[in-house]
């Protein structure tokens, strides 16, 4: 029996169909900053971390009976501190930081972050998770993993940082802090 033509049947089809492209949440959000020092402004804190790890969780908000938030949780180590208020830890310590969606459905803008990815993020507490939390979105994260900044967000803001030296964004966020 020839199960050739079976078997290529089976891979052409494999291999022509497409995973289903996530879907995005649309956030109705306060405009981002038009300074980088407007942005350190608004952070709680803002750190220079690397995603160790990440999965997806679930939190009753409130005793409502309705579906509990869908959220990604990611643990990410402390690599520099930029501003720090009383929940960030210093360097080589590790934070939870929280993300609204799944690996699936998220935040326009704001994919998934990935394990071994180094980011400067803009932070909020959250204490009803016991959490930080992006502030403004995409347009308070910054990939740094190359040394050099590719900004999540479209803004002004965001997109003024592309293409600059890591260790310069984290200089200018460190004096704007001190301000």
């Amino acid at each position: 029996m020839n199960t050739l033509p079976w078997t290529v049947a089976v891979l052409a089809l494999m291999l022509g169909t497409q995973p289903p492209a996530p879907k995005q949440i649309f956030v109705d959000r306060v405009p981002t900053p038009s300074t980088l020092e407007a942005l350190t402004a608004k952070a709680q804190a803002v750190a220079k971390v690397r995603i160790r790890s990440v999965r997806e969780v679930s939190f009753q908000v409130d005793r409502a009976p309705r579906p509990a938030s869908s959220f990604v949780e990611y643990q990410a180590q402390v690599l520099e501190p930029a501003k720090a208020d009383r929940h960030l830890p210093g360097a080589g310590n590790d934070i939870k930081v929280l993300a609204v969606g799944s690996l699936q459905v998220h935040e326009r803008d704001l994919r998934p972050f990935k394990v071994g990815e180094e980011l400067v993020l803009f932070l909020g507490w959250v204490d009803r998770y016991d959490a930080y939390m992006v502030v403004h979105g995409p347009d308070g994260v910054f990939d740094v993993s190359r040394g050099v900044v590719q900004p999540f967000g479209q803004s002004h803001v965001a997109q003024a940082q592309r293409a600059a030296r890591a260790d310069q964004l984290m200089t200018r966020i460190k004096q704007a802090a001190d301000h």
